[in-house]
């Protein structure tokens, strides 16, 4: 029996890893085709982000604790918009499979159009939301100025992120994501030295602190959007017309806002519950939300393949719908998470093994505030949590990907709503405030908990098959129109 068992494992895991799965249409050669520049590009952003924290770290740890906490406001306030016009990516690919070039360009410019409308909105409105909202938070007033410092200096990266995401996404879904990739290796190169200028006040620049550190990484996207720009203009215009079809439709515009926004909202509502575990992990203090911002930080690096595989999932799935290819386009999440794992069981013997060296890359050369050795023995414990719980975060991201490939945002967005709503922030209210405790046991409570169930639920969205019904383009003719 126990023979039988084992066997019937070994043989389905060599089954999913048989010589045809790599060479099938949609099969690993095709997703790591697609997907390897894309995790090299969110290398570089998860790189520019931990420098950016390791720098910080140097200074004083409660400097980690609001770029934390600042950075996931940031997030959540801003997600929305950048999310939205990252549809654009969809649609360009769904008219990519469709084998229409004019519609993609037409796409990535309406796209643009957007970003610029709604940056406009984001830089008028983003420094005083946060200002506002730090005054409620319940972590020390030192750490509440350095947030607001932090958070201010970052606004203007919200902008250049909604704009170069129509031109970056246009590249990844017409299958060049290798200029994707340079655009950001270009602006790691430039970031991480920039960081450790505007922080330290090198090159005869002041020393500006967690100020710094925010505008090191605004001056990164304008870098990085500058680059985009350039890169769709000079294409080859006898193959991809870029300075041709770029009038503005309203209609293309209405589209992407339609299916991009639930999407949008949809992370939206995930980033700000996890905002309001955040302040409510600040109710058990500054060494609890240390801890907890420390563990977060690390595990940015179980992130460096998971974003780029969420969006050739995301890619992938929209060209073979365009390609009117269902049997493909379903089975493309099912090999990206697959892949996903055995990067995530390494990850674990890494949290296992390393786990002091990888916590001490942020002890800070001060003597005051916080010490490593006070918030070393919780984030042993919550690395351990995060172990079992990327699993569940790599299938989660990559399956919601999919569907968003697919079009099908507006019920993931119901979705959402009740898993952050009725699991997430409960849970986490009951173990910091009703039950306090230490804080792995709020994290258990209300990430590890919820992830799970959240995993869970978006896997039975997918498996509906409702997505296979969704038209986001028409994809019966080619759309064609005056420029």
């Amino acid at each position: 029996m126990q023979q039988t068992f084992f066997h019937k494992i070994f043989r389905n895991f060599t089954g999913m890893f048989a010589s045809a799965e790599f060479t099938c249409k949609g099969g690993y050669k095709d997703i790591w085709k697609l997907a390897w520049p894309l995790i090299i590009m969110n290398g570089c952003n998860t790189i520019m982000l931990l420098c950016n924290r390791i720098i910080l770290s140097k200074l004083q740890l409660e400097d980690v604790t609001a770029s934390v906490a600042s950075s996931q406001l940031f997030n959540c306030s801003s997600c929305f918009f950048v999310i939205t016009t990252g549809f654009t990516g969809t649609i360009v690919a769904q008219h990519f499979g469709n084998k229409n070039k004019e519609e993609c360009v037409r796409s990535a410019w309406n796209g643009f159009y957007f970003a610029c409308m709604v940056s406009i909105f984001l830089l008028a409105f983003l420094p005083p939301f946060g200002s506002w909202i730090f005054q409620y938070g319940t972590l020390s007033d030192a750490v509440k100025e350095r947030e607001i410092i932090y958070f201010t200096a970052l606004t203007p990266s919200a902008a250049f992120a909604c704009m170069e995401a129509p031109f970056l996404t246009f590249f990844t879904a017409t299958g060049r994501s290798r200029i994707t990739a340079a655009a950001k290796i270009g602006t790691c190169l430039i970031s991480v030295p920039l960081n450790y200028i505007m922080i330290f006040g090198k090159c005869g620049l002041p020393a500006m602190g967690i100020k710094g550190a925010g505008l090191a990484i605004s001056t990164a996207g304008a870098i990085s959007f500058l680059f985009a720009l350039t890169a769709f203009l000079i294409q080859k215009q006898d193959i991809w017309a870029s300075r041709k079809y770029f009038h503005f439709r309203f209609d293309t515009v209405k589209k992407l806002f339609l299916f991009g926004a639930p999407g949008g909202l949809q992370t939206n509502i995930r980033s700000a519950g996890f905002a309001c575990v955040l302040l409510y992990f600040g109710c058990l203090g500054d060494l609890a939300m240390t801890a907890a911002g420390l563990a977060m930080t690390i595990n940015l690096i179980a992130f460096i393949p998971l974003l780029g595989l969420m969006d050739s999932a995301s890619v992938l799935t929209g060209k073979y719908i365009g390609e009117r290819d269902l049997a493909t386009a379903e089975m493309i999440s099912k090999r990206c998470v697959r892949m996903l794992s055995l990067y995530f069981i390494f990850i674990a013997i890494l949290y296992l093994l390393f786990p002091e060296f990888l916590i001490k890359l942020f002890s800070p050369k001060s003597s005051d505030g916080l010490k490593i050795s006070e918030v070393l023995p919780l984030v042993k414990i919550i690395l351990i949590l995060q172990i079992f719980q990327n699993f569940y975060d790599g299938q989660r991201f990559i399956t919601a990907g999919s569907l968003r490939g697919a079009g099908d945002t507006r019920i993931p967005l119901i979705l959402a709503i009740v898993s952050v709503w009725m699991i997430q922030v409960p849970m986490t209210f009951i173990f910091t405030k009703i039950i306090p405790g230490p804080i792995y046991i709020a994290w258990a409570a209300g990430i590890t908990f919820y992830v799970v169930c959240d995993a869970l639920i978006i896997q039975w969205r997918k498996n509906t098959g409702a997505w296979k019904k969704i038209k986001v383009v028409d994809l019966d003719r080619k759309e064609t129109s005056e420029a």
